[in-house]
């Protein structure tokens, strides 16, 4: 269907690249007649009232109502952000694996160290190969099996702060990865 200014506006709705969400009317010069009618008929409109539903908020147990609609779309009901954002902290946290991250690295693991890395590998991200200069910020350091108390250089690697993220939700496919990467560079040299 071309595009174009039809006369029937529905129709609109159903071009490529509208959504259904979109008014029907955009780009659409409305004549100041069209508005006054409209704005006239819309004026004291009362709409229906929603039903409301009192619920105890998931984190500090304090009340509150709120529409039912939001009721049936959700498993927990925070009153605030605040109470959100300290409820997903650590055990709730989507990631959580059982407080791993607060074990201690061993003495070595610094900054000039981790910079010994970043110049070993060129500063550049291993797995996609973008500079340190193009990121937001200093390239991370990888451990490959994952055991912080490993800091072999041979175990380390420089990536960004994209394929660092990537490389924390399928450990098992992470280390085979680099140990396959590990014996292809072998077989090189």
């Amino acid at each position: 269907m071309p595009i174009g200014i039809y006369k029937h506006r529905s129709w609109q709705g159903f071009q490529k690249g509208n959504n259904f969400g979109k008014r029907f009317f955009k780009g659409i010069i409305i004549p100041n007649e069209w508005r006054e009618k409209i704005s006239k008929k819309n004026k004291g409109r009362k709409y229906p009232p929603r039903n409301k539903v009192e619920v105890k908020c998931f984190f500090c147990n304090k009340e509150y109502i709120i529409n039912e609609s939001e009721y049936k779309n959700r498993k927990h009901h925070f009153c605030s952000q605040f109470c959100y954002w300290n409820y997903i902290q650590g055990e709730n946290a989507i990631l959580w694996k059982g407080g791993i991250s607060f074990k201690e690295y061993p003495l070595g693991w610094n900054r000039i160290f981790k910079e010994q890395i970043r110049y070993r590998d060129q500063y550049k991200c291993q797995l996609c190969g973008v500079p340190e200069v193009e990121c937001e910020t200093k390239l991370h350091i990888h451990h490959k099996n994952y055991d912080k108390k490993n800091i072999n250089e041979e175990n380390l690697v420089s990536l960004c702060k994209v394929c660092h993220a990537k490389t924390n939700s399928n450990r098992e496919y992470w280390i085979n990865y680099f140990k396959n990467q590990k014996e292809v560079i072998n077989e090189k040299i």
